[in-house]
């Protein structure tokens, strides 16, 4: 019996010991097999491309055994450009982030979120066409950055 493809993650055995008996040894290795497929399919594809790629993520579809692949594109940002086309037709975006490096030599998670200036927030969102930065009133000033978008498509 197999348990649910939701409970501890399958670690691969380091020392495995095959039974001599050729019928063992099949049904043992259809049984590793299997369990190193399901493992390896459930892992995120860690490609951070300027292209689309199919990263590995699949959300819950309309029952159970429909999947719904999710891609993943970047974004080099270079300002004072803080719009820019994305080129997709995504029917849903899973996931926006990202992380900037400012005039100061700071490395800032995006979208960014001051703990003590409310007008120091840097906001990040998509629109059907665009990619959108908005700098609050003293935020601080990006010398560049990357974005990265997460996205079911048809």
């Amino acid at each position: 019996m197999s348990a649910p493809i939701n409970s501890n993650s399958f670690r691969v055995v380091e020392n495995v010991t095959f039974s001599k008996d050729f019928n063992q040894f099949i049904l043992q290795f259809t049984d590793l097999y299997q369990k190193l497929a399901t493992a390896s399919n459930a892992k995120d594809i860690a490609l951070y491309e300027n292209s689309e790629v199919l990263n590995g993520q699949a959300f819950f579809g309309a029952n159970p055994q429909t999947k719904i692949q999710i891609y993943r594109k970047c974004f080099a940002v270079t300002p004072p450009t803080y719009t820019f086309a994305h080129g997709i037709v995504p029917t849903r975006i899973t996931r926006l982030y990202g992380a900037g490096l400012t005039t100061t030599g700071r490395h800032i998670p995006l979208p960014y979120v001051s703990a003590t200036v409310v007008t120091n927030q840097i906001e990040l969102y998509a629109t059907a066409t665009d990619i959108v930065i908005t700098l609050g009133g003293t935020a601080p000033v990006l010398t560049s950055a990357y974005i990265i978008m997460e996205y079911q498509k048809n």
